[in-house]
């Protein structure tokens, strides 16, 4: 792997970007499906730009990182917001729900894998000469 130039961020970072910017509330139940469903597809299109980007690690991984934070909101919607929904009860069948909790376990998947990579990622920066530069406090006079 190629050196990278700027410090990954953690997997808990990304989690609190995630969240700095939940779902409005009050909303009807069919704009948090909608609201997921977009969050799904711009994580969708993070992770195949990721895969075909040939300009280094740094442009890789942080398309990485922008996947793991959209999928993170698409799955905070699917497995918590929707099924706490007013509306949930009464306007979604039973095979709607099937699908609904399959997204959500797709979603999961989808973040478990990324975060492998993102782990791996952030472990090879902080063993790399770059990292000990980056932990070097730098001094500022008053």
């Amino acid at each position: 792997m190629p050196p990278i130039a700027t410090r990954p961020a953690t997997i808990s970072e990304l989690a609190a970007a995630a969240a700095s910017s939940p779902a409005p509330p009050g909303r009807d139940l069919k704009y948090y499906i909608r609201l997921a469903e977009t969050h799904r597809k711009t994580a969708s299109a993070y992770l195949a730009r990721a895969k075909q980007r040939t300009d280094g690690p740094d442009g890789v991984g942080l398309d990485m990182e922008r996947a793991f934070i959209e999928f993170a909101r698409a799955a905070t919607l699917i497995v918590e917001t929707i099924p706490m929904h007013r509306e949930y009860a009464g306007t979604l069948n039973a095979e709607q729900k099937v699908n609904l909790t399959q997204n959500g376990q797709d979603l999961l998947q989808n973040l478990g894998e990324l975060k492998s990579g993102l782990v791996d990622r952030y472990e090879y920066y902080a063993k790399s000469p770059q990292a000990s530069a980056d932990a070097i406090p730098v001094f500022k006079a008053a």
